[in-house]
């Protein structure tokens, strides 16, 4: 019994631990930040596409864009066909409902987008 009781006190003494010092605790590890390396690809400096509205307008009047952006104008009118042109860029041919053509803006500058078709349906390109 006195064997039992005296393996019984040291299994209890070695539970408890060796640290003399009860106030210190092990830290928790500070998390390192980390950073991406990855290159980050820029959003485009404004809206990638145009819509031809019923009413002769566009779903936009004010674009602004960055030099090498592209503009897809899109004819979403269901009553009728509508064209786009921007001098010094480009001009479609008469798009019916669903047909688009793109515009490639290569130079900085203030450009007017027009639809021939329906005079006063214009919109201000802004290529920075």
């Amino acid at each position: 019994m006195r064997r039992f009781l005296a393996l019984s006190m040291i299994a209890l003494a070695a539970a408890c631990g060796g640290d003399d010092d009860p106030g210190t605790t092990a830290a928790a590890p500070t998390p390192t930040p980390t950073t991406s390396s990855a290159p980050s690809s820029a959003a485009p400096a404004g809206p990638q596409e145009l819509r031809a509205l019923t009413g002769d307008r566009w779903s936009l009047t004010q674009i602004g864009l960055s030099v090498g952006d592209r503009l897809t104008v899109t004819n979403a009118d269901p009553e009728k066909g509508h064209d786009v042109s921007v001098e010094g860029v480009g001009a479609s041919d008469t798009l019916a409902q669903g047909e688009s053509f793109t515009l490639t803006f290569t130079k900085a500058g203030t450009y007017t987008l027009v639809c021939t078709i329906h005079p006063g349906m214009d919109a201000t390109v802004t290529v920075r």
